[in-house]
């Protein structure tokens, strides 16, 4: 039975274009030019993967994938666009697509990498491969996005904490993801959480966790994130907005690789790889004394910006 795809784009040269070169590959292929009709489309069958471009006429791209996923979460979801963009990249894989490709790369490419992820047994080459950057689900040639690559490549095999910085919706988290998955660690745990947006008591239980009884509402153990990470990735989004007390903690607990549960008696040996991500000036935070110099130096042995 052939792989089958619906293509979602306004353009109509785009969508003979990609149609044609699809049923090349031997695919069964649908071509939609407008929300309305894809949802037509995609209520008479299930498709194996859709093509939707992010730009629509009149119409939010990143929204009607939304209501298309929903029509049919079993399908794999790509988004394509002329414009790119790590900012629609992280907008599109937020919204459900497994990969984001620039027009810019080419047709062939894009359809190389649709067959890659729908069909197991087929494989890219090895040009294809270094050339997009298959592993990341994000796909570019500018040299700003080439040099983020270059990076990831750099530092995906060592352990050392890595601080991302940035500006907000830059794809902070991204980055972070893909250097996990691409790493030793990744049939370990990815957890991330954000220092900023929960209370400090609470933040402090998250990451420390704590036995039963510590305080009124810890009815069971619970096991902190720095632990349930230790074969994995943690990363401290936000770190910038962490109360200076925690910040001390945090500080013994990368220079000593153990952590101490709230109510606990005993601290417990942790080796989770720290990715904290933050989008303040954490130098100027330093002269302001809300940030720690040094806690600013053990997070910062590798940086991305």
């Amino acid at each position: 039975m052939p792989l089958s795809l619906l293509i979602l784009d306004d353009d109509p040269d785009i969508c003979s274009l990609y149609r044609s070169a699809f049923l090349e590959e031997g695919f069964s292929t649908s071509v939609a030019s407008n929300l309305d009709q894809a949802k037509m489309l995609m209520r008479q069958k299930v498709y194996h993967g859709a093509l939707t471009d992010i730009f629509l006429h009149n119409q939010d791209g990143v929204e009607a994938m939304k209501e298309l996923i929903r029509i049919s979460p079993r399908t794999h979801f790509f988004s394509f666009t002329g414009h790119e963009s790590i900012n629609l990249a992280v907008e599109a894989m937020r919204a459900g697509a497994s990969s984001f490709f620039p027009k810019s790369i080419g047709y062939h490419k894009i359809v190389e990498m649709v067959k890659s992820k729908l069909d197991p047994g087929h494989d890219l080459t090895c040009e294809e491969k270094s050339g997009t950057f298959e592993s990341l689900n994000l796909i570019g040639h500018s040299s700003a996005m080439k040099k983020i690559f270059s990076q990831i490549n750099q530092f995906k095999e060592v352990d050392s904490n890595l601080l991302i910085t940035g500006e907000s919706g830059t794809g902070k988290e991204v980055v972070a993801r893909a250097i996990h998955k691409l790493s030793r660690r990744s049939q370990g745990p990815f957890e991330a959480i954000n220092c900023g947006a929960i209370p400090e008591t609470l933040l402090e239980s998250e990451l420390f966790g704590h036995r039963r009884g510590s305080f009124t509402d810890a009815k069971t153990d619970k096991i902190g994130l720095f632990e349930f990470c230790s074969e994995g990735t943690l990363l401290l989004d936000e770190i910038g907005d962490m109360p200076l007390p925690l910040q001390v903690k945090l500080l013994r607990v990368l220079q000593e690789k153990e952590v101490r549960p709230l109510g606990a008696t005993r601290s417990v040996p942790i080796n989770p790889r720290i990715i904290a991500c933050t989008h303040r000036n954490l130098g100027e935070l330093v002269k302001m004394r809300r940030f720690r110099q040094d806690l600013l130096f053990r997070l910062s042995v590798l940086n991305i910006h």
